[in-house]
């Protein structure tokens, strides 16, 4: 929970964002720049969904106007009975400018991308993650 937070599955994206640490409420809006190759696309998004439970924390944003996407994407995590947890991101999207329809292998290569390093970033969080020490 305090990795998606924290922002970490997007700054493991390279993904910057304004401000650097968006609060997680619905209705906070969030600048985006994200790389792509040698450029930065800028895009926005505005938090529409918050999950704060015991067992239970993540969020939804929707894009705003100007994104090269179309949709939302959310970031849950849910602890079980277990101890064990779950993380789940979810990306319903569709291209929303000429350029991210023009190349949909492009589109859909950049989409997996960030989604594979938003897990690796979240599920890898250093200072979150346990480590053994020796006396």
């Amino acid at each position: 929970a305090n990795a998606i937070r924290l922002w970490r599955g997007h700054e493991a994206a390279g993904i910057r964002r304004r401000p650097n640490q968006p609060e997680i409420a619905v209705g906070e809006t969030v600048a985006l720049a994200i790389p792509v190759g040698p450029i930065w696309v800028t895009a926005a998004s505005r938090l529409i969904d918050v999950v704060d439970e015991a067992d239970r924390f993540g969020f939804t944003y929707a894009t705003l106007p100007h994104h090269p996407s179309d949709g939302e994407e959310s970031f849950v995590v849910t602890r079980r009975p277990n101890g064990s947890f779950d993380l789940t991101i979810t990306a319903v999207w569709r291209p929303a400018t000429v350029a991210s329809r023009m190349l949909p292998p492009l589109t859909i290569f950049l989409q997996r991308r960030a989604i594979n390093r938003y897990l690796d970033g979240i599920t890898t969080c250093e200072e979150l993650t346990p480590r053994a020490t020796s006396a």
